[in-house]
């Protein structure tokens, strides 16, 4: 049967009934972002270099996961651990495979297994891969995914808890998304706890450090000489007992300096081996050494696109999920130039040739310092070095940097400073020279200090010093040091030749009548030295000069020369103690001079005896007590003495009273004592001898007047005796 109209109706309208609720229920899908984690569709060709280490394959165990991620730049905070739910925000993702990632080692084939740790980027089979770092990869808490890959499959059977080896898979590779690109597994996935757990127990357990990365290298990378040497040694490193084979292009290989033992192309080295390139034909040129070996990677190290493939710009970054052996490859770059040859030669002359000290010339050629000309201290004549193997053409600079001049020696330089262009040599005896740096060298001028110090009690009281400097050369120059300096006086002669004698006198001390010197440093002689000076130094030491006392007595008066001794006691503070002894009856004038006493003693003179008798009288008169003695000047005491005779007293007795009351006798009239000194009144009164007798009479006297009065009295009151009535 045929299908009538109506029913063709009816069939139409459930077919687009069909339609609309397909679109409705894909729609979800045809909104959701694109998930790049699953290998794409293959792009361009690819192709692989020098650089790629592994080839992207296919895909392992793994299987699809639902779920959100983060938005860009979200500050949602994996290590905050596994929320319950797609949090809020986060964009629907919904990936149709997550597992291993194969690749295939370069060189060996060997098959490595890996993680996607960028979601967002894609990547298919053919693309190459070389390994990179951490940083480069520029994706975070890498760390924690290496502590992840050390527990978990396939280095471990964990989580043991998976129903598949595809649900492990799709586990690890969720909880390393979480980590590096915050996406979390939706609710109702069936690995969702599986996930969590393993977040859980690496946020636990904390990140590990990157670790190092496949070790073969050559060292150093680049390095370049002259053309007609053996430029290295290169040195090839890596892990102990690591398999390395080597080559080389535009080069040939040695294993030693002088090239006597080659080293054939493609030949297995061991680790450390050193390797010198010699260009393979003459002149300018370049050359590579490769080193190719296998080495072990640990777990945890990352791929990087290795940009071999034209048209695409980036591809997924991978980590390693399983220690494997890549092969590994190494270069180094070798630059061989033409050269020429400098030499450079230094002439000392001069008559301090020898003198002087070390010399340094330094040598520049295209920026490129060579090694310094040192000529040492103390040569002479004509000294020379040649420079081979300089990089041609050239512009070479030579530059004297150091001397050799010091305080004791100059110098005049000639072509101390030049420039030289260098050509390549075309023969092995073409050698470039350079003018001859010249250096003359003469001692250097010296100086005289002269210095005068002015010290002592007496100082500033001196008059003016004068110190004559003759010298060899015709310097002949005084010196005045004015009266009553007392601070010290330099005067320096600079440029004086080295070798100079130069006299040092005092011609005039400054010593003056109230003082003495004693002078320390002159005359002296002294050579100039080179580039230095030489010192004298004066010292005058000044004191107050001595002074003296003169003492003179003098004898004086109408009695002069009947005197007895007279004794003057001169005391003074420096210790002196000295009696002059006038002898008595002198009467010409006494003296005597004290020398040498220091200025300022304080000194007394004292009059012990004055020579007076019986028959004198004296005035003493002294010019001065105490004196102080002056500096470098006499002092004058005068001690005048003035005798006189003594005059002569008549003492007369009494007469008694008539009166019945005894009358007291008269007092003799008492002598008159001698003046004191300075008093130039005469003396008067009577002489002691009659003084005394006098007054033994005038006792007498008395008494008699009592025994007169006494018996008087007993007769007036005597009884009456009785009458005979």
């Amino acid at each position: 049967m045929g299908i009538g109209r109506d029913g063709w109706r009816g069939s139409l309208r459930w077919v687009q009934r069909g339609v609309v609720l397909m679109l409705v229920a894909l729609l979800p899908v045809l909104l959701a972002p694109p998930g790049h984690a699953v290998p794409g569709s293959p792009g361009p060709s690819p192709r692989t270099g020098a650089n790629t280490q592994v080839v992207m394959t296919g895909t392992g165990p793994g299987q699809g996961v639902t779920g959100g991620i983060a938005p860009v730049g979200s500050s949602f905070d994996p290590l905050a651990g596994y929320p319950a739910d797609v949090p809020a925000g986060f964009d629907t993702l919904n990936e149709g495979f997550a597992g291993v990632i194969t690749a295939r080692a370069q060189g060996s084939g060997d098959t490595l297994s890996m993680y996607c740790i960028d979601i967002r980027t894609s990547t298919y089979p053919g693309i190459g891969y070389q390994n990179g770092t951490w940083d480069a990869s520029n994706v975070p808490n890498v760390g924690y995914v290496a502590q992840l890959l050390n527990r978990y499959y396939p280095t471990t059977d964990e989580p043991a808890a998976a129903p598949t080896v595809n649900a492990r898979a799709a586990a690890v590779q969720a909880a390393i998304w979480f980590f590096t690109d915050k996406y979390v597994l939706a609710a109702g996935d069936p690995i969702r706890d599986l996930t969590a757990g393993i977040v859980a127990d690496v946020i636990a357990q904390g990140p590990l450090v990157q670790p190092p990365p496949p070790n073969l290298a050559i060292t150093p990378g680049t390095d370049r000489g002259p053309a007609n040497a053996l430029v290295g040694p290169f040195t090839v490193t890596g892990d102990a007992g690591q398999s390395v084979t080597v080559a080389a292009t535009g080069a040939a290989m040695f294993a030693d300096q002088a090239g006597a033992t080659p080293i054939a192309g493609n030949a297995a080295v061991p680790v450390g081996q050193q390797i010198w390139l010699q260009a393979a034909g003459p002149g300018a040129g370049t050359a590579t050494l490769t080193a190719t070996g296998v080495a072990t990677v640990p777990t945890g190290n990352v791929f990087l696109y290795d940009g071999n493939t034209p048209g695409v710009n980036d591809a997924q970054r991978l980590i390693l999920a399983q220690t494997g052996q890549v092969t590994v490859t190494a270069q180094a770059a070798a630059e061989f130039f033409d050269t020429g040859s400098l030499q450079v030669s230094k002439t000392i002359a001069g008559p301090a040739a020898g003198q002087q000290g070390q010399i340094v010339i330094q040598v520049v050629c295209n920026e490129v310092a060579l090694d310094d000309f040192v000529i040492p201290a103390g040569a002479t004549g004509t000294q020379s070095t040649t420079y081979t193997g300089i990089e041609a053409p050239a512009t070479c600079t030579i530059t004297e940097t150091t001397d050799g001049a010091g305080s004791a020696v100059t110098v005049v330089t000639v072509n101390g400073s030049q420039t030289i262009d260098l050509s390549a040599d075309t023969d092995p005896a073409d050698i470039t020279t350079a003018d001859p740096v010249t250096d003359t060298y003469d001692l250097a001028a010296g100086s005289l200090v002269v210095t005068k110090t002015i010290t002592g009690t007496a100082a500033g009281q001196q008059g003016d010093v004068v110190i004559n400097v003759s010298c060899g050369n015709g310097l002949n120059q005084d010196i005045t040091i004015p009266a009553g300096t007392t601070t010290d006086t330099t005067q320096t002669f600079d440029g004086l030749p080295a070798g100079t004698e130069c006299t040092i006198t005092e011609t005039a001390d400054g010593a003056t009548g109230v003082t003495t010197v004693s002078t320390v440093g002159a005359p002296d002689q002294v050579s100039i030295p080179a580039g230095d000076a030489a010192a004298v130094q004066v010292t005058n030491t000044y004191q107050p000069a001595p002074g003296s006392l003169v003492v003179t007595k003098t004898i004086t008066g109408t009695a002069a020369g009947q005197q007895g001794d007279v004794v003057i006691n001169v005391s003074c503070g420096n210790g002196l103690n000295q009696d002059i002894t006038i002898p008595a009856g002198t009467t010409t004038d006494t003296t005597q001079t004290f020398d040498g006493l220091p200025a300022g003693t304080e000194c007394t003179i004292t009059e012990t005896a004055d020579g007076v008798t019986v028959g004198t009288t004296v005035s003493t008169v002294i010019g001065a007590d105490p004196v102080t003695i002056p500096a470098g000047t006499r002092v004058h005491v005068l001690l005048i003495n003035t005798y006189s005779p003594a005059p002569t007293v008549t003492t007369e007795p009494s007469t008694p009273a008539t009166s019945s009351e005894p009358v007291a006798p008269t007092n003799p009239t008492s002598p008159t004592h001698p003046p004191t000194p300075g008093n130039e009144l005469p003396l008067t009164g009577v002489s002691p001898e009659l003084f005394m007798a006098g007054l033994i009479g005038a006792l007498f006297i008395c008494v008699g007047a009592i025994l007169l009065l006494a018996g008087r009295r007993r007769g007036a009151h005597r009884p009456t005796p009785p009458s005979d009535t």
